[in-house]
C-alpha cells in the first residue's frame, strides 16, 4: 500500500501513527516488532535437508513489509535503512534515529519546544509544529500534558492573540489542546473578517455661523477674478461654496475628507491647482490664492461683522451626522472640546 505521507526528519510521530494501524490491520506488526521470529530455513525430511516452506512464507511477508517501509520514507531518510535486510532491522533503525529514548534527545526536544514561536507562520502550521514535537516526546517516553502544551502555545502565539490568551488564563477550568486549537483558528478567522470589513469613517465637520454676510466679488490687483464656483480643497478638507439654509439665520457648510486619489497627489501624472485649475503647482503655491486670502483677511473689521456677531438663539439645529462640529458660539453645543489634530480648515465667504 502506498502511504500518502512519507517519513522525513520532522514528522516521525505522524508517520508512525500512519503506518502502525496499517501493519496491525494486516496482522503484520509482529514482523517489525520481532515477535514473529523467522522459522528455520531448512528442515529434515526422510533423512535429508530441504527448504522449509514456512520460512519461505515468512521471508516473503517480511520482504514485502521492508519494501513498504522503504517506499514510505523520503530520500533524505533512505540512507538510514538502505542496508537493512529485514523489516525488523529497518524498523529498529528508524526508532533509534527518530524516537531515541535517551536523555539527550528528550532534552533536545524539550528545548526545541520551548524555543518554538509562531513568528510569520500560519496559525495551523504553528499548532501542528508544536503538536508534532509533543508527539515525539511522547514516543521518547516523556509526554507533555495539555497544561504545559497550552502554556507553550500561548507563549509563542504572538501579541495578535493576547486578548484570547488573557481570557484563557482567566478560565477556572483547564482548556485542552484540541479546544485551544479550535479557539485560535476561529479567532484568526474573526480577525481576518474584521480586517476585510473595516471601513474607516471619514472625518466630517459641520460649521454653524450666526447671521448672514455678503461680500463683493474678489478683485485682485490684476483685475477681477472670480473664485472657483465648484469646490475648494486645502489641507485635507473639502469645502462647498453652495450652502443650504435651515432654521432662522443658520447656514451649514459640510466638509469631508477627500478620497485617496486627492490625498495622494504624488500618484497623479500631473499636479493641478484646485484654486485656479491650472496645472503645474499646488494650491499652496498658487499666487492667485495667496493674493485672494491676503486681501480677504486684510479687510476692515466691518466685513467680518456678520460672521462674528452672535446672539443667543434658542432654536435647535438638525443633527447632520457629522463627526466634528465647528461653531463660533459654544452655546450652540451642549458638549464641546477643542480640536488638537494636525488638520486645518480654510473657510471661504460664500
Amino acid at each position: 500500500t502506498q502511504l500518502p505521507l512519507k517519513l522525513s526528519t520532522q514528522n516521525y510521530s505522524t508517520w508512525h501513527a500512519q503506518i502502525t494501524p496499517l501493519l496491525r490491520g494486516h496482522n503484520l506488526m509482529g514482523y517489525v516488532a520481532g515477535t514473529i521470529s523467522p522459522p528455520p530455513s531448512l528442515i529434515e525430511e526422510e533423512g535429508r535437508s530441504i527448504a522449509n516452506p514456512d520460512y519461505e512464507f515468512w521471508e516473503c511477508q517480511d520482504q514485502l513489509i521492508l519494501a513498504a517501509i522503504i517506499a514510505s520514507v523520503s530520500f533524505s531518510v533512505m540512507n538510514t535503512i538502505a542496508d537493512a535486510k529485514t523489516s525488523a532491522e529497518a524498523w529498529n533503525k528508524l526508532q533509534v534515529a527518530f524516537a531515541n529514548k535517551s536523555a539527550t534527545r528528550i532534552l533536545s526536544l524539550r528545548e526545541k519546544l520551548s524555543r518554538t514561536k509562531r513568528d510569520s507562520r500560519p496559525v495551523a502550521e504553528y499548532l501542528q509544529l508544536v503538536k508534532s514535537i509533543a508527539e515525539e516526546l511522547s514516543l521518547c517516553g516523556s509526554p507533555v500534558n495539555d497544561v504545559d502544551l497550552v502554556v507553550h502555545v500561548l507563549g509563542g502565539i504572538g501579541s495578535e492573540f493576547r486578548d484570547i490568551a488573557a481570557a484563557i488564563h482567566a478560565r477556572d477550568s483547564v482548556i485542552s489542546f484540541d479546544e485551544l486549537q479550535d479557539k485560535l483558528l476561529a479567532h484568526k478567522l474573526y480577525l481576518k473578517q474584521i480586517d476585510h470589513n473595516f471601513d474607516p469613517t471619514p472625518v466630517t465637520s459641520n460649521h454653524v455661523r450666526k447671521g448672514n454676510s455678503s461680500r463683493p466679488p474678489y478683485q485682485s490687483r490684476q483685475g477681477n477674478y472670480s473664485k472657483p464656483s465648484t469646490q475648494f480643497q486645502s489641507n485635507g478638507f473639502q469645502l462647498s461654496e453652495n450652502s443650504s439654509s435651515f432654521g432662522t439665520n443658520a447656514s451649514r457648510h459640510q466638509s469631508s475628507v477627500p478620497s485617496s486619489h486627492h490625498r495622494n497627489s504624488s500618484t497623479q501624472p500631473k499636479v493641478q491647482c484646485q484654486f485656479c485649475d491650472k496645472y503645474g503647482h499646488h494650491v499652496k503655491k498658487c499666487f492667485r490664492a495667496r493674493d485672494y486670502f491676503r486681501d480677504l483677511f486684510s479687510q476692515s473689521p466691518q466685513a467680518h461683522h456678520s460672521t462674528t456677531n452672535s446672539n443667543s438663539d434658542s432654536q435647535w439645529l438638525l443633527d447632520t451626522g457629522a463627526s466634528h462640529h465647528i461653531t463660533n458660539d459654544l452655546r450652540n453645543l451642549s458638549l464641546h472640546a477643542p480640536y488638537d489634530g494636525n488638520d486645518e480648515l480654510h473657510l471661504t465667504d460664500g
